[in-house]
């Protein structure tokens, strides 16, 4: 019996890999946590219902709706997001909650932070803690910052629909 070619095997699987989906949210080289989004001609309750709407889109209840500015998801186990692939994290470090502030900035620029927070530190067998104090930002290679991307860019979507001007860095 004969095996197959070493070569004719790797083109079989280079082949299959590149014609299957992408498994998760790419992530770009530069990422960073908070993300934000920059922006002009949008107030900031303009701003809070444009995020109350992709999270309820997105299937994030939100715990908190401040139309000055704030938006807080409750704890939510990414694991529920298929696309995340994050089954096989611990509980505690899928747990994350998403937090959306809108800030003023210098000539009618305000910026829109996402922040995504996981509580690796927590005491063993609880569930997120009200405290802040336990508090982490996720890293960039965390499931939940992938689902962040995906929000960041709906909400881009989003403002681009109601014909806000969204503003690059070299742009200001």
């Amino acid at each position: 019996m004969q095996g197959r070619s070493p070569i004719v095997t790797l083109s079989v699987l280079t082949i299959v890999l590149a014609c299957s989906p992408p498994k998760s949210y790419p992530v770009p080289d530069n990422a960073r946590n908070p993300i934000e989004i920059r922006f002009r001609g949008a107030t900031a309750p303009d701003v809070v219902s444009m995020v109350a709407t992709v999270c309820s889109d997105n299937g994030l209840p939100t715990l908190q709706v401040v139309p000055g500015g704030y938006v807080e998801t409750v704890w939510v186990d990414i694991a529920e997001w298929e696309f995340l692939n994050a089954r096989n994290y611990p509980a505690v470090e899928r747990e994350v909650q998403y937090r959306f502030e809108v800030a003023e900035g210098e000539q009618g620029v305000r910026t829109l932070s996402i922040a995504t927070y996981y509580q690796p530190s927590r005491p063993p067998r609880t569930g997120p803690q009200a405290s802040s104090f336990y508090d982490r930002f996720v890293p960039t290679d965390h499931p939940g910052y992938r689902l962040a991307l995906r929000l960041a860019d709906a909400i881009r979507l989003e403002m681009t629909e109601a014909r806000v001007r969204l503003v690059r860095e070299e742009q200001q």
